[in-house]
């Protein structure tokens, strides 16, 4: 008797730790479950707390609703580089790089090319190019002229081809042509003439020098004087040497009726 009453207590005993483990089971399974709702919650709006509790506190760490609100990191990032982005504004300091258009004002550098000349004038000297020989010459007269027998001079070299193939030139028009003499910086003169006369007053077009000033022996300064298209046999052009010509500024009698200009001028 002892002994069945035995029996049946083990079975009994049996039956229950079968239950115990049926249930532990399904305690974790819902114990998942819980977690998982508490970290859906926690997404969408983080009410991470319910799932929290249902999940038993740690589901609510894993939900981290401060996640999501550190979501505002993203924000904050997106902002900063907004407003960084607009810093940028650095392109206005860009902008300032206009003074590129400083650069072109450059030119303002180069004198204003102004012809003064005598009334009886035909042609007037409005540029002297020391680098390339060549010189520009203006017809101030009221009709077309041509440059067909003007002749050079930079004594003691003449050159009698000077106009030769110019052709005809219209009224307040400019015209450069080969010198056809060698000229220099340092010192010089140059001299137009309508023919080969080179001592008459008569024959002389216009007439200009620089450098040291000349003599009456070494230029034909005082030939301009007399004929009234250089103020004096004394009078010459400053500041040549090192420049690469001479333009007309004003009155083209005067030695400060031109100035002494850097290349970019001619």
């Amino acid at each position: 008797m002892k002994t069945l009453h035995f029996g049946i207590a083990v079975a009994a005993l049996g039956l229950f730790a079968v239950n115990g483990i049926a249930c532990d089971d399904g305690g974790g399974s819902n114990g998942n479950a819980g977690g998982s709702g508490g970290g859906n919650q926690g997404e969408g709006g983080g009410s991470a707390e319910t799932g929290g509790s249902k999940a038993g506190g740690t589901s609510g760490s894993k939900t981290g609703g401060t996640s999501a609100t550190g979501g505002t990191s993203a924000t904050g990032g997106a902002g900063g580089s907004k407003t960084g982005g607009a810093g940028g504004t650095a392109a206005t300091g860009g902008t300032g790089g206009t003074a590129q258009t400083g650069g072109t004002g450059g030119t303002a550098n180069c004198p204003v090319i102004k012809v003064m000349a005598p009334t009886k004038a035909v042609w007037a000297i409005v540029k002297v190019n020391f680098m390339t020989d060549k010189v520009t010459i203006r017809n101030v007269s009221n009709a077309a002229k041509t440059t067909d027998g003007l002749v050079s001079c930079n004594r003691p070299m003449y050159s009698l081809a000077f106009g030769t193939g110019g052709g005809s030139v219209a009224a307040g028009a400019d015209i450069t042509l080969d010198a056809k003499v060698a000229l220099d910086a340092t010192k010089g003169e140059f001299g137009l003439y309508k023919n080969n006369m080179y001592s008459s007053p008569d024959s002389l077009e216009g007439y200009i020098h620089w450098g040291p000033a000349g003599t009456a022996g070494d230029s034909r300064a005082m030939v301009a004087q007399q004929a009234l298209y250089w103020e004096a046999v004394s009078a010459s052009i400053a500041g040549t040497t090192g420049k690469a010509g001479v333009v007309a500024i004003g009155d083209t009698t005067k030695a400060a009726g031109y100035q002494a200009v850097d290349i970019g001028c001619l």
